[in-house]
């Protein structure tokens, strides 16, 4: 397969995957709200595969004299380049205008009150920000946030402001301006304070101590230049399984 299939079957699944849920977000407030939907597509373009209640699964294009009623057709098109929920009553991706010469409908968006039509038109993004808080909360349940439990140096990056206050690989930070430090998140947290001036910190050297100084202008231009402070953390790995026969 060439290197380059892959990052493309990648990238339709996930567009795949947020088109589906914008649209249903759409999709679920016009039922929500009485309206009749009768198509919901993943994709643009001519009709690729589907189903409804009427026809069952179909492959291509549905007659053009159909009449699906309350029910809606689940299709799959051709371009992977986006989708759509095509509500009654509703100017849609196909400008299609024929409906306004008849009757209102007690089942279209026009017959609709203004806050029903603004939920309808806002729910597809609002599905999409309740997706990304699951997904990412679901992450932190999964994966955790714990910051390395450690404070010792393992690389200092020449130039930076941990070099220029001569931090050296090895070094453990106790404290900094006085505050006892005992894990990378705290290093961090307090080093972030908005505290002109100089900053303290106590590092441990083998079996010496001594005072290194960072001052804030130096570490705020670290972080404008996107060096940081200049320093890698030590971090301990441990292993989750074996696998039997493998070189481990």
């Amino acid at each position: 397969m060439p290197p380059i299939i892959l990052p493309i079957i990648a990238f339709i699944i996930v567009i795949g995957v947020l088109v589906f849920v914008h649209e249903m977000g759409h999709f679920l407030a016009a039922r929500m709200t009485g309206m009749r939907a009768d198509i919901f597509s993943i994709g643009m373009g001519p009709r690729l595969m589907g189903w409804n209640r009427k026809t069952g699964f179909t492959l291509g294009k549905l007659p053009e004299d159909i009449d699906l009623g309350p029910d809606t057709d689940y299709r799959l098109c051709w371009l992977p380049i986006g989708g759509y929920v095509r509500i009654l009553g509703m100017i849609d991706e196909s400008f299609d205008t024929e409906f306004a010469k008849k009757p209102v409908q007690p089942y279209e968006f026009r017959s609709k009150k203004n806050w029903q039509k603004a939920f309808v038109l806002s729910a597809g993004v609002i599905m999409n920000i309740l997706f990304a808080v699951c997904v990412f909360a679901g992450l932190l349940l999964v994966n955790g946030t714990d910051l390395p439990r450690s404070t010792t140096v393992a690389w200092v990056e020449p130039n930076t402001a941990a070099h220029r206050a001569n931090l050296t690989a090895g070094d453990s930070i106790e404290s900094i301006d006085g505050i006892a430090v005992d894990n990378w998140g705290g290093v961090v947290d307090a080093l972030a304070r908005t505290t002109s001036g100089t900053r303290v910190i106590q590092v441990r050297r083998g079996t010496e101590h001594y005072v290194a100084r960072i001052t804030s202008d130096d570490i705020v231009k670290g972080l404008a230049d996107q060096q940081g402070l200049g320093i890698d953390i030590a971090m301990s790995l441990v292993f989750g399984a074996i696998s039997p026969g493998s070189p481990a």
